[in-house]
């Protein structure tokens, strides 16, 4: 696993893993830019669909998986 930081305060931006090659982890909740939520950081995988709470309907064009799905597939 191999953590990138914010070079300022230090915080865990993103993660890749040898285990998920082209998977790149990000922790969104760093990112307070509103632009790159709606047009780069889209998710595209869901996981764990059978469980979601009734009001999140989704995100359009993401593949859905009922439990982990296998990246790359």
């Amino acid at each position: 696993m191999a953590n990138a930081f914010c070079s300022v305060c230090g915080t865990i931006l993103n993660r890749q893993s040898s285990g998920f090659p082209g998977a790149n982890f990000l922790r969104v909740g760093t990112v307070d830019d509103i632009k790159l939520h709606d047009e780069i950081l889209k998710p595209g995988v869901e996981q764990f669909t059978t469980t979601k709470v009734a009001w999140y309907h989704g995100v359009e064009g993401a593949k859905k998986a009922e439990g982990q799905l296998a990246l790359g597939k």
